[in-house]
């Protein structure tokens, strides 16, 4: 039997004064987040559909000012718990802060992607898939 997958960001980011929301944009908001990279490398597979929340409940566009630690991730897992996600569901922290936040204090099961944002320059599309089908084969 497969594990289930849990997709884990870091933290959210809101644009604010945002004039209206139209159907069918990012969960970002703005177009410019790059979020759809995220759906293209876990389209049609496993991942797809995944529940995806975020490690760090706070609105920060500056990774440096985000501190996340055992408590953070204690949280995360009691969320999880309350919603029944199963002990054995498979985190997948995306970028290297969240992953190695969650393999350092989670119970469950971590994996890693790279972030999806501008920011990671070094973000390749097809690296990123093949890294979801191994987690996916692995799971």
């Amino acid at each position: 039997m497969k594990k289930p997958i849990r997709l884990i960001a870091g933290w959210f980011f809101v644009v604010k004064n945002e004039k209206k929301m139209l159907n069918f944009l990012n969960f970002h908001g703005q177009k410019k987040s790059l979020d759809y990279r995220l759906a293209a490398a876990i389209y049609g597979t496993p991942l797809w559909g995944a529940f995806m929340t975020d490690l760090v409940a706070i609105n920060e566009s500056k990774s440096d000012n985000v501190v996340s630690g055992e408590a953070e991730v204690k949280s995360l897992e009691s969320h999880l718990d309350q919603l029944g996600v199963s002990s054995q569901a498979v985190l997948v922290g995306l970028g290297d802060k969240t992953a190695t936040t969650l393999r350092q204090f989670a119970q469950r099961p971590v994996e890693k992607l790279p972030h999806y944002s501008g920011a990671n320059g070094h973000w390749k599309a097809a690296n990123t898939r093949q890294a979801v089908l191994k987690i996916a084969e692995k799971y």
